[in-house]
């Protein structure tokens, strides 16, 4: 016996017992629906108070069915697409209470955006069937956008669907259904991979608690809907509607609430959306509710940024920390349901209750991890060779770093003459990319390097900071940081926090910095200039057209120069090998041998005379 779906909370075990007994029911070939079948739906719709739909393929076998509220019941997608028809192969039917069988908006969308064979309501009065309406898909509402009708007559009249009956309930004219449905896949006959697109349709929703802060006057959760609906395209998604819900606190069971996870239900049916997407981070219990009240696919932001990385990785390191964060991510949301929670067979001859699904898939995943973990260890001890080997050639280095799509790669490709990889999507960039280029001091021309970091987002999940630190510490051994901001945008001064807070995380707080302030051709931009807070040294230029590049090389040029600090430190001969160090990391170095121990005069770029002063702390706190 099959699963019944939906909504079943406040259904008694006796009632969901017979609910279920309606898999046993089987149609003739010929046959749309049995007069037993409908009978037997409309009492127990009756009963429960509740819709009642079947899913019925063309054997005439019922292989879904589902109970919801008294506006509709879940319309989860059933199994069944086949290759060669315009649809499914997969009929609807289901129960109206209120005992009219018009259909609605939700049940014509529905029979467009899941394929159906045909979409048919039974109407239900004192627990007996009376009328039956069906629709059938024509060949132009099989590629309508339902985002563009709002009203069943619209639909009907637009020829977008073709309504039949009503009829009643024991009419053999109903039969007469199954052959337009056969007749329609004459007409119809495609392959349906001709027409179908892997696109998500989203509805993203945020919640706004009290202590949720407004940013440029704008509420947070505004904001974050506006960035999860850039994150949800760079991901191939569309955005068919934004829910912002104000709330004392967030709902442990539904986030939202189930009152309106209800409605979002509704509007899910009538948008013709596969995907619900939260800003809120969502605990394994609130997916799983989540999903069984709304028959949807369910993601959070962090779930979201994830798939988005795991598109973009293309080195192996990239892959192998993109896998770490999502295992991470998943270990705390395993769910184990019905019987996969059951024992295994444990111990010798079956002793003991052995251990659950769930305890099995927990122990792979941190086996998993740990192997992942262990790799990563080997590709940082690679990274930190060649971290020596750029200090020994003692060239400068500029870290690009900032917020997400701000045109960090576009400027390393102007600088270096590179061809990174641009595109104008968030996270167009997860592996560091660095390049070599020449820069005037006006003194001299030096070789110089510049690397391409992944960028920062708000909330940037905790699962990709600790995967990918061994990345995001490229800016630890930088002599210059370029923190490049989209000076275009409005919110720009409430990005450079959000990139500061991240930099200050990673301990890179004190090494030198330079606001470049990017897109300085684009509207507005010289509007929130005089918006933006310049703390630190500060240069306006344009990757794209290459307006104030030389100003921008000047102050890079400027900022290494006058940053070279010059100190003596006097170390004793039994930490001679400190002196070694020195020389790794100094820019010139000078030794004098006394009475007590090694003088070393040195000088060096500050970001390398930080790294020798803590080892020399740490020489003399040993001490």
């Amino acid at each position: 016996m099959g699963e019944l779906h939906g909504d079943i909370s406040t259904i008694s075990k006796n009632q969901i017992k017979a609910i279920e007994a309606l898999y046993d029911y089987r149609m003739d070939f010929n046959q749309f629906a049995s007069k037993e079948l409908l009978r037997e739906m409309a009492r127990l719709s009756h009963e429960i108070d509740k819709e009642i739909a079947v899913y019925i393929n063309r054997r005439g076998i019922v292989n879904s069915v589902s109970v919801g509220t008294e506006k509709t019941a879940p319309l989860p997608k059933p199994d069944g697409r086949r290759s060669l028809t315009a649809t499914n192969g997969i009929r609807c039917v289901h129960t109206h209470p209120n005992g009219s069988s018009r259909l609605s908006q939700i049940d014509l969308n529905s029979l467009h955006t899941m394929n159906f064979d045909a979409m048919a309501a039974v109407s239900v009065k004192d627990g007996r069937p009376e009328t039956v309406s069906v629709a059938l898909p024509t060949e132009l509402y099989l590629s309508f956008d339902v985002a563009q009708d709002e009203t069943v007559k619209a639909i009907q009249s637009a020829g977008k669907a073709n309504i039949y009956g009503p009829y009643f309930y024991y009419d053999p004219a109903l039969d007469q259904i199954m052959l337009m449905i056969r007749e329609n896949d004459r007409i119809l006959k495609k392959d349906i991979f001709e027409t179908a697109t892997t696109d998500d349709r989203a509805i993203l929703i945020a919640i706004e608690t009290p202590d949720s802060k407004p940013v440029g006057g704008r509420s947070e959760a505004e904001i974050s809907l506006d960035e999860l609906e850039e994150l949800t395209y760079t991901a191939g998604g569309i955005v068919l509607e934004k829910i912002s819900q104000k709330r004392p606190n967030i709902d442990p069971a539904y986030m939202v609430g189930k009152g309106k996870l209800e409605e979002i239900a509704l509007l899910r049916q009538a948008l013709g959306a596969n995907l619900l997407i939260f800003d809120n981070e969502l605990t394994g219990t609130q997916v799983r509710n989540i999903q069984k009240v709304t028959g949807a696919r369910v993601l959070d932001r962090t779930n979201l940024i994830l798939d988005i990385f795991a598109g973009r990785a293309k080195s192996k390191e990239g892959k192998l920390q993109v896998e770490l964060a999502q295992l991470k991510y998943t270990m705390p949301r395993l769910l184990g349901l019905g019987e996969e929670l059951s024992r295994l067979g444990g111990g010798i001859g079956t002793r003991g209750p052995g251990e659950t699904m769930l305890e099995t898939d927990r122990r792979h995943v941190l086996r998993r991890i740990a192997s992942l973990e262990k790799q990563l260890e080997s590709v940082k001890r690679q990274r930190d060779v060649l971290h020596r080997k750029r200090e020994k050639s003692r060239l400068p280095v500029f870290a690009l770093v900032g917020y997400t799509n701000a045109g960090k790669s576009t400027l390393l490709n102007k600088v270096c003459n590179a061809d990174v990889f641009v595109e104008d999507k968030l996270f167009a960039t997860l592996d560091p990319s660095t390049r070599m280029f020449e820069l005037n001091t006006g003194q001299y021309v030096t070789q110089a390097l510049m690397t391409d970091t992944v960028g920062f987002i708000r909330n940037l999940p905790h699962h990709l900071v600790e995967a990918f630190k061994s990345t995001l510490e490229e800016v630890l051994y930088a002599d210059v940081i370029l923190h490049v901001v989209d000076a275009s945008d409005p919110l720009a001064q409430d990005k450079i926090a959000v990139a500061e807070k991240i930099l200050g995380d990673l301990g890179a707080s004190k090494t030198p910095t330079l606001l470049v302030l990017n897109k300085m051709d684009l509207p507005g931009a010289k509007d929130n200039f005089l918006r933006i807070d310049h703390r630190c040294p500060w240069v306006e230029v344009s990757a794209v057209t290459g307006e104030g590049l030389d100003n921008l090389y000047r102050a890079m040029a400027q900022m290494i120069t006058e940053k070279t600090v010059s100190d003596t430190l006097t170390v004793p001969y039994r930490n001679a090998g400190f002196a070694s160090f020195v020389r790794k990391h100094a820019l010139s170095v000078q030794e004098h041998y006394t009475d007590k121990g090694i003088e070393i005069a040195y000088e060096a770029y500050q970001s390398a005379a930080n790294r020798i002063k803590a080892q020399y702390e740490s020489l003399v706190t040993e001490q």
